[in-house]
Order: C-alpha cells, then structure tokens, then sequence
C-alpha cells in the first residue's frame, strides 16, 4: 500500500471515529430523518477532521520522524484540550459545539496513534516519512 492509500485509511477511520463520537452525544430527536441526518452530518465532519490532521498532526510528525509520538503529544494534547476545554465553556455548553469538539478532541489524539504506529510499523502501513 502506497502512502497515499495509508494516508486515506487514516483519515477515512478518522472521519468515521468523528461522526460515531458525535452522534453518540447528540441527544435531540430527529425522528425518521435521523439516518437522513447522520450522512449529511459526515460531509461536514469529514472534511473538518481531515483537514485538521493534515494541518496539525502531520507537519509535525513529518519534523521528527524518530521521536515525534514521544517527544510532541503529550504537549499537543494538552493545547488541544485546554483549547476545546475552553471553547465549550465560552458556548455555555452548547450540546452540539460540545459535542463535535469533543468527538475532535478524541478523534485527534486517535489520530496521533494510527499515524505514529504506521510509521514505526510500515509491515501494517506506508506511512513512512524519509
């Protein structure tokens, strides 16, 4: 498997992770249109959550290609919650901001995993970055 293809499957099991997340907290009553609203629910969330791990998470491990689990996520996760931390507070805890940020809060760190482990396992993936 190609970079590319590695890199889809990622970002793809992300997107999945996301809208499960989400809808998982979501608790209003959409009725019949529930399925109706989950898929058009996706193209949104796909297209965020992609974006946000092709911006945030890949230049850094892209830097250090050793070391960048180690040395980078534990500080990463700690600004990325402090920030989704203080933006569900400043929405008054708003059931739906709430619970996109938190469905990105933890489909990020998942993310950070599934990319780190396919670049020191390149037998499962090819996600290596020399």
């Amino acid at each position: 498997m190609n970079h590319l293809a590695s890199l889809f499957l990622i970002l793809l099991k992300s997107s999945f992770l996301s809208t499960l997340i989400f809808w998982m907290m979501i608790t209003e009553d959409f009725g019949i249109f529930f399925p109706i609203a989950i898929l058009i629910s996706m193209i949104p969330i796909t297209i965020i959550s992609s974006f946000t791990i092709l911006i945030s998470i890949l230049p850094i491990v892209r830097l250090n290609k050793q070391d960048s689990f180690k040395k980078y996520f534990p500080y990463y996760s700690i600004v990325v919650f402090c920030g989704f931390t203080y933006l569900i507070v400043e929405s008054n805890f708003d059931e739906f901001i709430s619970a996109f940020l938190v469905s990105a809060f933890f489909t990020l760190m998942q993310a950070w995993v599934w990319i780190c482990e396919s670049q020191l396992n390149p037998k499962n993936n090819d996600i290596t970055f020399e």
